[in-house]
């Protein structure tokens, strides 16, 4: 077993890929996108429902090592500041 960080990101689906991409940039190596995110938070319920993606919210599943996550954590909380959405981080172990 590895010792690893559980990240993850819960945002809107508008803006899922600006997040992606800078952890693309951060060369995080892999992530899990899983659309139709359902809860209630500091803006109200989200279930998804609608014509559109713009009230869906996804998670983003990312692990990685703690220097990986120090060069990235930063810049993800500041984008989540700026358009609303949930930064957990857990220790894990990687099986396998």
């Amino acid at each position: 077993m590895k010792k690893v960080k559980r990240v993850e990101i819960i945002t809107g689906a508008p803006h899922a890929q600006r997040v992606i991409s800078l952890l693309e940039s951060y060369e995080v190596g892999g992530y899990t996108l899983i659309h139709n995110v359902q809860g209630k938070g500091e803006r109200g319920m989200r279930d998804g429902d609608g014509l559109s993606d713009a009230f869906e919210n996804v998670m983003i599943l990312v692990v990685c090592s703690g220097d990986k996550l120090e060069a990235f954590a930063n810049d993800v909380s500041k984008l989540l500041k700026r358009f609303g959405g949930m930064f957990l981080v857990s220790d894990a172990h990687w099986v396998g």
